[in-house]
């Protein structure tokens, strides 16, 4: 950070999670509430966003917002700056996840727009909306979860991995541009995650998985540090060999056979979510 601020005074009072409802957006909000910062809460599901709203309420004595909302939806973003209208967000988590789990073909065109407007069309409106204020302020933070699949093409998520490249990239630049006017933008490159969405999919190995709590303490590290962060020494390793050492025909390919070992059987539907992380 380098303000001589507190995380509390350069991020809050209020942390704004999407897709808080399990996995690393649960484990973010546990964390924003454990420094003090005030929660809204947002997921598809309400029922677990409640749960977690009264966890967080009685542990850490924070305030809470419940906000159930379906990002897959193009409105979605003005409908949430209503319901946060007159609020100062110094915190974003873009973690809402769409993840098709299938060769491309096989799932329908209005499945993969409902995968943009999660992935791509939704943090790049929150970052519209929510950025200006923070720049104002000059202090805040934005974080985009992306993934190791967004180092190049992957197959049986190539859409999934598109749009993760996409919010890396997207990240990346926002930090060169946003950090002269005291606001941080981070990339997170999630390797594989032990989450209730990633057990649920069908993947048949979950070798070397992180914690979602992992992930989030790295994260936290690195805000306001660098541009983006891989959690992990294995998942650094692997980053690296991924992106300078191995020939990249070569690591497509590579990618491409893990991929289909974890979802040997092609009549194996992945989930299509708005709180799902690989």
């Amino acid at each position: 950070m380098g303000t001589g601020l507190s995380w509390k005074d350069r991020y809050g009072p209020w942390a704004l999670v999407a897709g808080a409802s399990a996995g690393i957006g649960e484990a973010w909000a546990r964390e924003a509430a454990r420094r003090g910062l005030n929660v809204v809460l947002l997921a598809r599901r309400a029922a677990p966003l409640r749960r977690l709203s009264g966890e967080l309420a009685e542990r850490y004595g924070v305030k809470t917002i419940v906000l159930p909302l379906d990002l897959s939806r193009a409105d979605s973003v003005e409908v949430l700056a209503r319901r946060v209208r007159g609020l100062e967000i110094g915190l974003v988590i873009c973690n809402a996840a769409a993840i098709p789990v299938d060769p491309f073909l096989e799932r329908g065109m209005e499945e993969h727009l409902a995968a943009m407007n999660v992935n791509v069309r939704a943090p790049l409106a929150l970052a519209h909306r929510l950025g200006a204020p923070m720049l104002a302020r000059g202090r805040g933070g934005m974080v985009f979860m992306a993934s190791l699949s967004a180092s190049m093409g992957t197959a049986r998520v190539v859409h999934y991995a598109a749009t993760k490249a996409w919010n890396r990239v997207f990240a990346e630049g926002l930090w060169v541009e946003w950090r002269k006017h005291g606001v941080d933008a981070l990339a997170c490159v999630a390797g594989t995650v032990d989450t209730p969405g990633m057990r649920a999919s069908n993947a048949r190995s979950m070798l070397g998985a992180q914690s979602a709590e992992a992930v989030v303490r790295a994260s936290v590290a690195a805000l306001g540090k660098r541009p983006s962060v891989i959690p992990g020494w294995g998942n650094r390793i692997s980053g690296f060999f991924m992106e300078r050492l191995m020939p990249r025909k070569l690591m497509i390919q590579l990618l491409g056979g893990v991929m289909e070992r974890m979802y040997p059987r092609p009549d194996v539907k992945g989930p299509l979510s708005g709180n799902r992380r690989k």
